[in-house]
């Protein structure tokens, strides 16, 4: 509901405050998506904390004076990687499932698009 709420507030600040310029079904993906994803604040934080983890990781490295500990401090920043990566896969795949359920559901009024004078 609260990314519903941004997309609402945030279309009403662009259009001059007219209810009759919503995207609803803008507002309604944003709704949806924001129940079941993981958010994207959430996910910037997750991926700024792994970032700093590897390149802590990566000052320990020269000072390794084993292999085994190499292998580790190597197994850790390659886990951080992985998130990181991950992270911004599962953000990107959110926002592609957002753009074609939109352009699923999103259809032109009769006329081609609003009657009412937007800006």
């Amino acid at each position: 509901m609260i990314g519903a709420g941004i997309e609402f507030g945030i279309q009403m600040a662009m259009n001059g405050g007219n209810i009759r310029c919503i995207d609803w079904a803008d507002v309604l993906m944003m709704g949806a998506v924001g129940a079941v994803a993981p958010s994207a604040l959430g996910s910037v934080g997750k991926t700024y904390k792994s970032y700093k983890a590897k390149q802590s990781l990566g000052a320990q490295w020269p000072r390794a004076r084993t292999a085994n500990r190499r292998g580790k401090l190597g197994g850790r920043m390659a886990r951080h990687t992985s998130r990181i990566k991950n992270e911004i896969a599962v953000q990107g795949a959110i926002a592609a499932g957002k753009y074609a359920a939109k352009q699923a559901i999103d259809y032109p009024n009769e006329g081609g698009g609003c009657d009412y004078e937007c800006r």
